[in-house]
């Protein structure tokens, strides 16, 4: 049997994506959703297709209880979570001067608090089975270059980037290695959210130095690597993976 392998937030997009490629190493994925069983079950059906075995579960990141009852329901059916993937969040574009107290608490409940305490949960049980692991946190180039209105968005992304940094050192005597990834332009539902379809392709290639847009399984395949054998010496990393949009000119 392969790795167990938690991807938060994998019914769509880039967690969608990180689920399917871990699929193909014949591991056992767990889909984590919210309110939408429907998108899981396609993405547990595909995940199968590729030669993996899949098993859902609706989990409120925002929610630390749920939060809790997802990783205790996991390891109580496959063991412990050998590779977590953070993926879970939500962008609400909302100009800083109108941001309220309710949009303010809900992308911070999602996007940081939901990832600190999936990864503490999974980190203990680890430690308690005496077993190494890996652990991805997918942050944004927003940490870097904010949108005009990701003014709730950004700090949480820079959170995980401090929290990465923690665990890194924190968790490295267990044999536990924690990494983060910083998707920039890429073919998702948060970003065609934001712009068109033709409006998103049209920015990418005019500013983006690679001349276009990202496709999920481009960062599904460095969130592969970083919780793969071949990254054994890599813990505390960052990595871009936004075409050089990060170093451009403004």
């Amino acid at each position: 049997m392969g790795r167990v392998v938690l991807v938060t937030g994998s019914s769509r997009g880039i967690g969608r994506a990180v689920a399917l490629r871990f699929a193909r190493d014949g591991d056992h994925v767990v889909v984590n959703h919210h309110g939408d069983a429907e998108a899981a079950a396609r993405v547990a059906r595909e995940v199968a297709e590729l030669g993996g075995t899949a098993t859902t579960v609706d989990a409120d990141a925002a929610s630390v209880a749920e939060v809790r009852e997802m990783v205790d329901s996991v390891v109580a059916a496959h063991g412990p979570v050998d590779v977590l993937v953070a993926n879970a969040g939500i962008c609400p574009f909302v100009p800083f001067l109108e941001v309220t107290e309710e949009v303010y608490d809900q992308v911070h409940g999602v996007n940081l608090k939901g990832a600190f305490f999936a990864c503490q949960g999974v980190a203990k049980t680890l430690i308690e089975h005496g077993r190494p692991g890996a652990i991805v946190a997918v942050s944004s180039v927003a940490v870097y270059r904010p949108g005009p209105m990701q003014a709730a968005y950004a700090p949480t992304k820079s959170g995980l980037l401090s929290l990465v940094r923690a665990l890194a050192v924190q968790l490295a005597p267990h044999g536990i290695r924690v990494n983060a990834v910083l998707p920039g332009d890429i073919r998702t539902d948060i970003y065609l959210g934001a712009v068109t379809h033709g409006q998103a392709e049209e920015a990418s290639a005019r500013t983006v130095p690679l001349g276009r847009i990202g496709r999920p399984e481009e960062v599904a395949d460095v969130v592969h690597y970083l919780a793969s054998p071949q990254a054994s010496y890599v813990t505390g990393a960052e990595i871009l993976v936004d075409g050089a949009l990060t170093h451009a000119r403004p």
